[in-house]
């Protein structure tokens, strides 16, 4: 499936006010899934791994306020998203709001971006499992860069959820007890 799909489907599940319509919508988005059933269901309670791992992707807001920065270009810093996150309240809002597939420098190229080609959930959880074992020296750096090359494949409703993804913000009214 691709991420557009999965971020299209999961702002139409947040729209909804209803259990009754967001247990609904959740059953539609896992029967569109095909064989990403099982990221979807993390993915939709905003989380990258199963709850019975221990790993994390070690990403702290900083980090993505500086991918997100870098993907919408040269004259917008960190500082600048996270201005904006005290005005807007929200790090999917943020990051909808910037126009982030423009940046196609060198680092886009080696991070998976640049590329025309629409992102994958099963893409994104590979990239996202890639971050995740990252350590040592310049690992903030490469980390960086990858959430870099991901928000430039984004457009802006994809960037909004992957931005709550990565923070574990998800927040979009769906439990385990939903997913059960």
């Amino acid at each position: 499936m691709e991420f557009a799909a999965f971020a299209d489907r999961a702002e139409a599940i947040e729209s909804e006010s209803a259990d009754t319509a967001i247990t609904e919508a959740v059953t539609d988005l896992f029967r569109a899934s095909g064989s990403d059933l099982s990221t979807l269901a993390r993915f939709v309670q905003g989380r990258v791994f199963p709850a019975y791992e221990s790993r994390t992707l070690d990403i702290g807001p900083r980090l993505c306020y500086e991918a997100i920065a870098r993907a919408a270009g040269q004259n917008v810093s960190a500082d600048d998203v996270e201005q904006r996150l005290a005005d807007m309240g929200e790090i999917g809002a943020v990051a909808a709001s910037y126009d982030l597939g423009g940046q196609q420098g060198l680092a886009a190229f080696g991070a998976g971006g640049g590329g025309d080609d629409a992102l994958t959930v099963a893409e994104l959880d590979d990239e996202l499992r890639n971050l995740a074992a990252v350590d040592g020296s310049g690992s903030q750096g490469t980390k960086v860069d990858i959430l870099f090359g991901l928000f430039s494949r984004c457009s802006s409703t994809e960037a909004g959820y992957l931005a709550r993804l990565v923070l574990s913000e998800m927040r979009i009214g769906v439990g385990e007890g939903t997913v059960r």
